[in-house]
């Protein structure tokens, strides 16, 4: 639809951008959560979106590709063995950051031990992605570098180095849990709230010279006065 500019009100930018708006929110915008599926004319919310799921999509379904082309309007990948036809194409659509598969071979013509070789898209990211929600609840089991190299050898063939599992370790308990950095920035806060929902608690914590964290005291007023009545 063309659209002549010269005598447009701002009411009616505002109607078209709500109705731009009303198409993108319309569109099957896919993301990782939905690793074990690719379709032709998939919407994704960017480029890093689609090079995400690609990667996920690689790993649990056991193959690897390489990269043709990466640019900021185009990403297009193929198998890594150069006769296979297995190939996805993404493009940028106009106006906006949404990635769209224009292209996608889905059939693998290659040998499959070629395409199941060491797995170029299983980084220590990745992994990480793959393996968070082991360490989002408390209650789970100790998760350990070398539980990690095997169940990624079990479920998905993937042989790695106690190294990148350990990686995999700290990068998967800081998208579960967040990082140490911001734990601690939320100190303060805490301290606020514990003291404000248990009157005449005793919550503080305190920092080195050089700003390092250095220790944290809480003592409920609950605890203290169990404590008072104690029997010796």
């Amino acid at each position: 639809m063309d659209i002549e500019f010269d005598h447009i009100s701002s009411a009616e930018i505002m109607s078209l951008n709500s109705q731009v708006d009303e198409e993108i929110h319309n569109m099957h915008v896919l993301n990782h959560s939905e690793p074990t599926h690719i379709a032709l004319n998939s919407i994704y919310g960017s480029k890093k979106e689609l090079d995400f799921h690609l990667k996920m999509y690689a790993i649990t379904n056991f193959f690897q590709y390489r990269t043709k082309t990466s640019c900021p309007k185009v990403l297009h990948v193929v198998c890594v063995d150069p006769d296979c036809k297995w190939a996805v194409r993404g493009v940028c659509i106009d106006g906006v950051s949404l990635f769209q598969v224009k292209r996608f071979d889905s059939e693998h013509t290659c040998p499959i031990d070629v395409r199941q070789r060491n797995s170029r898209q299983a980084t220590s990211r990745i992994i990480a992605e793959l393996i968070k929600h082991e360490y989002g609840d408390a209650s789970n089991k100790p998760y350990p570098p070398k539980s990690i190299m095997l169940d990624m050898q079990t479920k998905y063939g993937i042989y790695m180095s106690y190294k990148k599992a350990w990686i995999a370790k700290e990068l998967a308990m800081e998208l579960a849990m967040g990082s140490e950095k911001d734990s601690y920035a939320r100190l303060p806060s805490m301290c606020h709230v514990l003291e404000r929902s248990n009157p005449g608690s005793i919550v503080s914590y305190s920092c080195k010279e050089n700003g390092e964290f250095h220790n944290f005291f809480m003592c409920l007023s609950a605890w203290r006065e169990g404590w008072i009545n104690c029997i010796p």
